[in-house]
């Protein structure tokens, strides 16, 4: 399936940038140069603009123009990257194997796995929480969760003082 071309715009200027055609603080052409370059409405280029904007990787100036940003294109290329590539052409070893060994250790039952923040067994009170709820089965049990509506004691104390208030 081929791209929209919005997004080949948006490929094409980041090549640009990736080139150094388009130098970080340099200002890009204008949206008329553009549409004429591209052969596009220039409704295109403010949605490509809008786009590299929300990226990070262009700004605007007021009244000076649009500028390929300082601040936030180290941003973008750190989230864009795409790590594995680098690791698997690096000198240093992967580190496949030891995610390998913490999912083997997953299924060690002497193992106290802290990393998925789960109370251990043995350590819940099972038969406190027994006795408690065996001897008082008067009351509902309840999860912690609020009512949808939030809770029902501070909607009626609202309700009371907007009522106070002629509300």
């Amino acid at each position: 399936m081929e791209k929209p071309i919005y997004q080949k715009i948006i490929d094409d200027m980041l090549r640009d940038i990736n080139n150094g055609q388009l130098e970080v603080g340099m200002k890009i052409p204008s949206q008329r140069a553009l549409t004429q370059k591209y052969g596009v409405n220039r409704s295109t280029i403010v949605h490509v603009i809008d786009i590299l904007k929300s990226y990070g990787v262009l700004e605007s100036k007021e009244r000076k123009g649009i500028y390929v940003s300082k601040n936030k294109w180290n941003e973008y290329v750190s989230n864009n990257l795409n790590w594995q590539d680098y690791i698997g052409n690096s000198i240093n070893q992967n580190n496949q194997y030891y995610i390998r060994e913490i999912n083997r250790c997953e299924f060690i039952p002497e193992m106290v796995r802290l990393g998925t923040g789960e109370l251990s067994p043995e350590l819940i009170p099972n038969d406190t929480f027994h006795e408690i709820i065996s001897k008082d089965l008067s009351r509902q049990l309840t999860s912690n969760y609020e009512a949808p509506k939030g809770n029902i004691q501070l909607r009626q104390q609202v309700k009371e003082l907007v009522k106070k208030r002629g509300i």
